[in-house]
């Protein structure tokens, strides 16, 4: 009898031992591959980015069913308890939630508003991977397609919303991987199926990181401001010489603009700081320099030396007598404020938004801003950015 007890515990041991527990932890980690044009400017500047509170879900293959997930927003990882006797596929999703919860959920198009997605494993074994860390990477070009560049999208996007988002709490930042306009380019307009969203071309909102997040900073704007887009005139020709050769001029075309040229102050200041939160993204403020790529000619330009574009450069020192201003100027404004002064990057939305830029008119811009600072800061911090607007050339 005791041969025999023996005999049948080995066979239950080794039954036991084949069949595998049925509950296994996992640990699950996300990146996305990049390669954007302007990687090695800023000083993030790695191939690679953590996919922080990516949207993914583990299907059974057995079964069918599914199970979905937002990753770390610190970390792109998350533990899983799976059914070790299955197998799994994992896929992630263009979408992305992160600090306070905002929510950036990139989508083909107004007329397919689905996200991409991209199976990281086909066939997960839970049992195979117990104990490890299994790291799946969204590639930059999947099967071979240069012309998709999703993860370059969601990981400055998502990046962007994680390091600066302005007070916001609970919001959606919709992007559509499609052109602005049928002839090209990046914007932010209204969205067919409501609200704002982000439209980013092929050529170069898919390539350019500083490019995605200054589209994601003027809907960020936006959304501080009531959920208006800033009043503009446009950025039609203002330079007195009206010298379209002139680096102070534009192409005088409403889609064409870049850091020279001379634009209506409502213009330069919306862009100005779309140029700034990009900056403040792919640049620490503790740091002595900042380092800004020129999507618009492929430059690097600095956003902490250099001042008074407009004045010195446009006018040969002279104050504009026009409703005028510059991005570049604007840019290196807040760029100032933020590092010089040490105000945060939630004070100076709320000066944005007390300012109403949907209400702008070009010749109230410059003391709408000023007044609106005025009411949220105290008398030193104020006194410093008065100083600047006026060092940097938006003020006079």
């Amino acid at each position: 009898m005791i041969r025999w007890a023996i005999i049948i515990g080995l066979i239950c041991t080794a039954g036991q031992a084949w069949a595998g527990p049925a509950d296994t932890k996992v640990k699950l980690c996300f990146k996305y591959e990049v390669d954007y044009r302007d990687r090695a400017v800023g000083d993030w500047t790695d191939t690679t980015m953590i996919a922080r509170g990516v949207y993914f879900y583990v299907q059974n293959k057995t079964t069918g069913s599914k199970t979905f997930h937002w990753a770390s927003k610190e970390t792109g990882c998350t533990t899983l308890t799976l059914n070790a006797r299955y197998r799994y596929s994992i896929r992630m999703q263009s979408k992305a939630k992160v600090t306070n919860d905002n929510i950036i959920t990139l989508r083909v198009s107004p007329d397919n508003p689905i996200n991409y997605g991209w199976t990281a494993d086909a066939d997960f074994s839970p049992m195979q991977k117990a104990g490890r860390v299994s790291t799946f990477t969204w590639p930059t070009h999947p099967g071979g397609d240069y012309s998709i560049r999703v993860s370059n999208i969601i990981a400055a996007a998502s990046f962007s919303l994680h390091r600066r988002y302005g007070g916001l709490k609970n919001k959606t930042f919709v992007a559509y991987r499609e052109p602005c306009n049928p002839s090209g380019g990046s914007c932010l307009k209204n969205d067919p199926n409501g609200g704002l969203a982000v439209f980013l071309s092929a050529s170069g909102g898919t390539r350019n990181k500083f490019q995605i997040s200054h589209e994601i900073g003027h809907l960020l704007a936006a959304k501080r401001n009531q959920n208006e887009r800033t009043n503009t005139s446009g950025y039609g020709l203002t330079h007195q010489s009206n010298d379209k050769a002139s680096q102070c001029a534009d192409a005088n075309d409403d889609y064409k603009h870049h850091f020279y040229s001379e634009e209506y102050v409502s213009s330069a200041a919306n862009e100005g700081l779309a140029h700034f939160y990009a900056a403040a993204i792919w640049n620490s403020p503790n740091d002595n320099d900042c380092d800004w790529y020129s999507y618009y000619d492929g430059s690097t330009i600095s956003c902490e030396t250099g001042r008074k574009y407009l004045i010195n450069t446009c006018y040969g020192g002279q104050e504009p007598k026009l409703d005028t201003g510059n991005e570049l100027d604007w840019m290196r404004f807040w760029w100032d404020v933020h590092t010089d002064c040490d105000i945060n990057f939630e004070p100076i939305m709320d000066i944005w938004d007390r300012s109403n830029p949907h209400k702008w008119k070009d010749r109230k811009v410059v003391r709408k801003i000023m007044r609106a600072a005025r009411k949220r800061l105290n008398k030193k911090d104020y006194r410093c950015l008065k100083n600047e607007a006026i060092g940097n050339g938006v003020k006079w």
